[in-house]
């Protein structure tokens, strides 16, 4: 039984969003899939079995919802035959390069030589950011930046940790302790992965802990996840952060910008990097002078 199920993938099928097909592909990706297509008005998104495929369609209507076309748009999706692509599909996962110096491949790749400094080792698995997304390169590269610039030892709270990437640079960046905290325990798993992969199991912490349990504070904490959530524990990541911490946040949408820079004002946290690729934004913020 367990052998027929992998042979079985989900198809979702998302009609009317001429335009935004790049955009909903990326989301898609870090939320599993696996790849898409675009033919005749309709992208096509390919799941393995094992995502919650409910979860994935409940989740992708709420940023459809965010994008502004949430009642134009038609979702739908089925269950159909591998039809040879559990191999297949990683010949189109290709080694990606985020910066002269970051390098993100599969366990499969074959390192280039000479080796470029940082050497991100991601097992796709259900994805959950593997630096495919726009907004997950945009906060590597932010986390970069911010670390040319910070002096002596720094502490990483990563929230919402997914596959643990951001985690896993920030230790290669010096970050040290690095904390990981996500409530989804498949995310966890998947994580764990990747930091043991990349050798980084006694350099990185990954917990299922709430935000609320957590004492500590951090220079940086980065969390890059939905607007939404962001502004309703924006209070608690800015209790995480020491007194010249950073805050790093993702997963905004650039027509989102204005308002996610509002709710930091309020909170005293004034924005002094912002970054853009693909309709997205990833915002550095500070306490105010």
């Amino acid at each position: 039984m367990d052998k027929d199920r992998k042979r079985l993938y989900h198809l979702l099928s998302v009609d009317n969003v001429t335009g935004l097909e790049d955009l909903i592909s990326s989301y898609a990706f870090d939320q599993g899939s696996l790849g898409s297509e675009v033919g005749n008005g309709r992208l096509r998104i390919y799941f393995p079995s094992t995502v919650h495929i409910p979860e994935v369609i409940e989740g992708l209507k709420k940023f459809l919802h965010r994008l502004g076309v949430g009642e134009e748009v038609k979702v739908s999706a089925q269950t159909i035959q591998d039809p040879g692509w559990d191999l297949l599909w990683r010949e189109y996962f290709e080694p990606l390069w985020i910066n002269e110096d970051l390098l993100i491949v599969a366990p499969w790749h074959q390192i280039p030589s000479p080796r470029p400094r940082h050497v991100i080792i991601m097992d796709p698995g259900p994805a959950f950011g593997t630096g495919r997304h726009a907004t997950t390169r945009l906060c590597l590269v932010t986390l970069r930046r911010l670390s040319e610039e910070l002096r002596g030892p720094w502490e990483l709270l990563d929230v919402g940790t997914g596959s643990g990437i951001l985690a896993i640079y920030g230790a290669m960046l010096g970050a040290n302790p690095v904390l990981g905290i996500d409530r989804d325990m498949e995310a966890l798993r998947w994580a764990k992965r990747s930091v043991s992969l990349n050798r980084l199991h006694h350099r990185i912490i990954l917990s299922d802990r709430s935000l609320d349990s957590i004492c500590e504070r951090f220079l940086v904490v980065v969390s890059n996840i939905s607007l939404d959530e962001l502004v309703r524990i924006l209070p608690q990541l800015r209790a995480k952060l020491k007194e010249d911490g950073v805050l790093v946040l993702g997963g905004i949408l650039s027509n989102e910008k204005d308002e996610m820079i509002d709710h930091l004002s309020k909170l005293g946290l004034r924005v002094d990097m912002d970054l853009q690729e693909e309709g997205w934004v990833s915002l550095c913020a500070k306490r105010g002078a």
